[in-house]
């Protein structure tokens, strides 16, 4: 490499070392939740565990900025021996060069074959075809994925409020005409002379206290039913609902770790494509337990005392609302001939009756099913077009959902 080349090199690198340095400095000065918010989840609130992850971020980009910034200013300070330097080694830097370009060729490859095999298919853990979707996902003026709904509640109406997470709110469903709110509100309307709205208020990665809050914000909507769409993820451990309380219970390396594994997972399609495919191999070999299981286990060994409460808040707030609460279990998407949870079924069907809570399961509808039918993917449980129709349907048909319109249909 001759002199002049070298030269060029040094200045090169520490022009863009400041610049970058410049740079990061600006994205800390503007990082916080919202910032986060639009670059991970397109405005979807970003989980509790994840603020962690939000506050180590800004303090390793405030600590990248220095670091560029101190290289920078130290190459322009000592360019002629970093020109010397470059110099000597030359046919190194050049190998290094050529290895990194080689790698970045394969990685851009291998993105766009994954791409071209996977196309729009999403994951239960989401996926860059799932951030697509919601990207291009519209709500209406109260935040929700619905249509427009007066805030006052039209005349000879009866009000209905679906609250719940991503089985719910649509989770891979592109037509929101598709998602079992907006089905049975159709259903409705179409069999019966009253007017009927089903506004759907669910989200992905909703938790029972984000439905706590939401019921809390309908009131004003003068409900008059209350759907829960409840699966089986809603529970959590005693023990992990009071780690929670005083903090996430990740290490920093955890909080690093689980935070690129959530900004390539919905980035990267190739990071997609292995990914998930691992998992599956770690569970078929036994070396880690599948989903399903996992959850079922919840039901089986704990309590669930704290989760319970939760429930039991959702219904007094809707009674406080003069509203009828009704949970509606979402059926796992699984092998129907050999379902795996079943003790959480039984769970929320114990709870119902001994707390004289109204409960519809529409797993029996399902059992008669091909799961491959009701499922999005092989590789996401969430229900599909057809899952949504069977929820839809079993609702409409249910003698507990009848007597509550009965009750409430205005006279």
């Amino acid at each position: 490499m001759s002199e002049q080349a070298s030269a060029t090199l040094a200045h090169i690198i520490a022009i863009v070392a400041v610049l970058k340095g410049l740079i990061l400095i600006g994205i800390v000065a503007a990082w916080n939740e919202r910032l986060v918010e639009l670059i991970f989840n397109n405005g979807d609130p970003i989980t509790p565990g994840f603020l962690g992850i939000v506050a180590l971020a800004k303090i390793l980009l405030l600590f990248a900025s220095i670091m560029l910034l101190g290289i920078g200013l130290l190459a322009i300070e000592y360019h002629k021996q970093l020109s010397a330097t470059i110099r000597k080694n030359s046919k190194i830097i050049g190998n290094v060069l050529a290895l990194a370009i080689t790698l970045a060729i394969l990685l851009l490859a291998g993105e766009i074959v994954a791409r071209a095999l996977i196309g729009n298919q999403t994951y239960d853990g989401g996926g860059v075809a799932h951030k697509n979707q919601l990207r291009s996902m519209t709500y209406n003026s109260l935040g929700y994925r619905d249509k427009e709904y007066t805030i006052e509640k039209p005349a000879n109406t009866v009000r209905i409020i679906a609250v719940g997470d991503s089985f719910t709110f649509g989770h891979g469903i592109s037509n929101t005409s598709d998602v079992w709110p907006e089905v049975l509100e159709q259903l409705l309307n179409n069999e019966s002379a009253a007017a009927y709205e089903v506004i759907n208020t669910a989200k992905d990665g909703y938790q029972p206290k984000e439905e706590i809050a939401i019921i809390n914000q309908t009131q004003k909507l003068q409900p008059d039913i209350y759907l829960l769409g409840y699966f089986f993820n809603d529970a959590e451990r005693d023990d992990a609902l009071l780690e929670k309380r005083t903090g996430d219970g990740l290490t920093t390396f955890g909080r690093l770790k689980e935070g690129a594994h959530l900004y390539l997972f919905s980035h990267s399609y190739l990071y997609n494509f292995f990914r998930v495919r691992y998992a599956s191999f770690k569970i078929n070999v036994g070396i880690t337990k599948g989903l399903p299981q996992a959850l079922d286990e919840v039901y089986r060994d704990d309590p669930l005392t704290i989760h319970q409460e939760q429930l039991l808040q959702m219904h007094k707030l809707a009674k406080d609302a003069n509203a009828t609460l009704i949970i509606v279990i979402m059926p796992g998407n699984y092998d129907f001939s050999n379902y795996p949870l079943k003790n959480g079924h039984a769970f929320m069907e114990r709870f119902c009756a001994k707390n004289n809570i109204s409960c519809i399961d529409p797993l029996p509808e399902f059992m008669q099913e091909d799961y491959t039918k009701t499922r999005l993917n092989p590789y996401d449980s969430h229900p599909s077009v057809y899952g949504h129709q069977i929820i839809a349907t079993t609702v409409f048909k249910s003698d507990i959902f009848k007597k509550a319109l009965l009750e409430k249909r205005p006279q």
